[in-house]
């Protein structure tokens, strides 16, 4: 698709989950089976890699106003040994990541009560705010653009296979890591308005 300000736009390929506005289903319309994580424990050459979580204690705040998507990432994220909390709707985002601050948001950006946008406006405006990935059917460029001025780490498309979701998620949180190891601060942290 296209990059931008630090943000990335991602698009669903085969084994797609995460659906636009229609609930978790795969690219057949049957309902994903999400039991346990397929791909995270193999390589793309089918060995086993590993059977260490991912995201072993990794704090995450879902926000999706669609219930089976909610579901379909809280149950791979939890597979991925990820902390979990999930919301739907805006207002709730915002007083959960007050409340607790994660170190992951993966946000919808189309909401009741408070919109994706306003949402990470706020909680990019925090001295330590959270990696944000901004899920979402709209494709539009501009929303695009506008997601990334307010500091949105990755931009991904609905429907998105839940193993890129989750792929993005560890890559973002190792680049946070490493910056902050070197005494940096992270990605677009502190920017925006409080």
């Amino acid at each position: 698709m296209g990059q931008g300000c630090g943000g990335e736009v991602e698009n669903g390929g085969s084994g797609e989950l995460l659906a636009k506005g229609g609930g978790a289903t795969n690219t057949s319309g049957q309902t994903a089976a999400l039991a346990e994580p397929a791909v995270p424990a193999t390589r793309t050459d089918g060995k086993v890699k590993s059977m260490i979580p991912r995201l072993s204690g990794v704090n995450v705040v879902l926000v999706d106003d669609d219930r089976d998507v909610l579901e379909a990432m809280e149950t791979a994220m939890k597979a991925e040994g990820a902390v979990t909390r999930a919301v739907m709707d805006g207002n709730e985002a915002v007083r959960v990541c007050q409340e607790e601050p994660p170190d992951l948001v993966i946000l919808d950006m189309m909401l009741p009560k408070r919109s994706g946008f306003l949402v990470l406006e706020k909680i990019k405006g925090y001295e330590d705010a959270p990696a944000v990935i901004m899920l979402t059917a709209n494709e539009g460029r501009r929303h695009q653009a506008y997601a990334e001025s307010l500091g949105v780490d990755a931009y991904m498309l609905k429907p998105a296979p839940l193993e890129r979701l989750l792929a993005k998620s560890v890559e973002l949180l190792e680049v946070r890591k490493s910056l902050k190891a070197a005494g940096k601060p992270g990605p677009r942290s502190g920017e925006g308005k409080k």
